[in-house]
């Protein structure tokens, strides 16, 4: 009996699951290309409004800047989707198969679909916006591009990862070395631990994964990146000041992020138990908000010693602005946390782990 199965597809086993993965969810939701479609024409009827169509048409006058910001979202997205794969290998029922695709391009699958989505939202944005051929092409084979270079990219990056992990087992070195420094310090052990246990330590959690999101190696290239994009002729003063700010603006980003993604790791370690909501938040985000608070603060002193007084008022609000969102984000991430029987199997929830 011939095999239905192509040969160069029966290769492939990820590939044909992920078909047939693909063939379920269009049979389980037949309504999905009717939306798809609907939405198409939404984003379509957009294109007409004048706001839009000077976007639309200003980015397509600057294809660079979107291969670079397509370039960079991708490749952070397949980075971080090959870490996950290779992560769960040892779960994955297709590792143990003599073929398959490598972790890279399966990585690669899921940005694809997006893009494509992405492309057809931009090619019809730019029919109704009346934008000549030659833009939309240009805004489509840009983005097509950046895809590719992020390919690129997480290539090059997984290369050299080999070629350092095989060069430090040259060298006689284990794989499994402790690391050089820690970003999160051990505490002095409290002598009634056990009898006792306390929930404040879960406020150290936040704090250490900043420290490690905001290692020197990482922050001296988005460091890169900020003085490469000053204009010619700025001072040096001025310089040091946009990257003193720009460590520090950093440091709130993540700071924010970390309480979000410790709300989701701490709920699933302390699902068993009868925890409160405000007590959980507290400790999950009382040492991130008053890392928040004195970060804001350094920054409204700089500006006010920098700028002079008359900036004072907006920065006083400024920071107060963002103090208030942290603290909506961080109460809105911890609750929706402790749900752990719908949350715990969520796929934003496997996502922040």
């Amino acid at each position: 009996m011939p095999n239905p199965v192509p040969a160069w597809l029966s290769a492939r086993p990820s590939l044909w699951v992920g078909l047939l993965t693909w063939r379920n969810a269009v049979c389980r939701w037949p309504l999905a290309w009717t939306v798809l479609t609907f939405s198409l024409l939404t984003v379509a009827v957009l294109g007409r409004l004048p706001v839009v169509a000077r976007a639309v048409a200003s980015l397509a006058g600057a294809p660079l800047l979107l291969f670079t910001v397509t370039a960079g979202m991708l490749t952070a997205v397949i980075l971080r989707r090959r870490r996950q794969l290779a992560s769960d290998r040892h779960r994955d029922w297709l590792a143990a198969l003599p073929g398959d695709l490598p972790l890279t391009a399966r990585a690669a699958v899921a940005p694809l679909a997006a893009w494509g989505v992405a492309a057809l939202v931009v090619a019809a944005t730019a029919v109704t916006a009346y934008l000549p051929f030659s833009a939309a092409a240009a805004l489509v084979l840009a983005a097509a591009a950046g895809y590719l270079a992020a390919i690129a990219v997480v290539a090059l990056v997984v290369a050299g990862g080999t070629y350092r992990m095989q060069r430090t087992q040259a060298h006689g070195r284990s794989r499994h070395e402790r690391p050089p420094s820690r970003y999160a310090p051990v505490r002095r052990v409290r002598p009634d631990w056990a009898r006792q246990p306390r929930l404040l330590a879960l406020g150290y959690w936040p704090v250490g994964q900043t420290r490690f999101w905001d290692r020197p190696k990482v922050r001296a290239r988005s460091l890169v990146l900020l003085l490469l994009g000053l204009p010619m002729g700025v001072p040096g003063a001025t310089a040091l000041a946009a990257a003193g700010a720009w460590l520090v603006i950093l440091h709130l980003v993540n700071l924010l992020a970390a309480v979000i993604r410790v709300a989701f790791a701490a709920s699933w370690w302390l699902a068993p138990t009868p925890l409160g909501a405000m007590r959980f938040t507290a400790a999950v985000s009382h040492r991130a908000v008053g890392g928040q608070i004195l970060a804001c603060a350094l920054l409204v002193g700089a500006a006010y010693v920098l700028a002079g007084p008359h900036v004072l008022r907006a920065a006083l609000l400024g920071a107060g602005g963002w103090l208030g969102v942290v603290c909506l984000v961080s109460v809105a991430a911890c609750l929706c946390a402790q749900r752990t029987r719908s949350m715990a199997r969520s796929a934003l929830h496997r996502w922040m782990r």
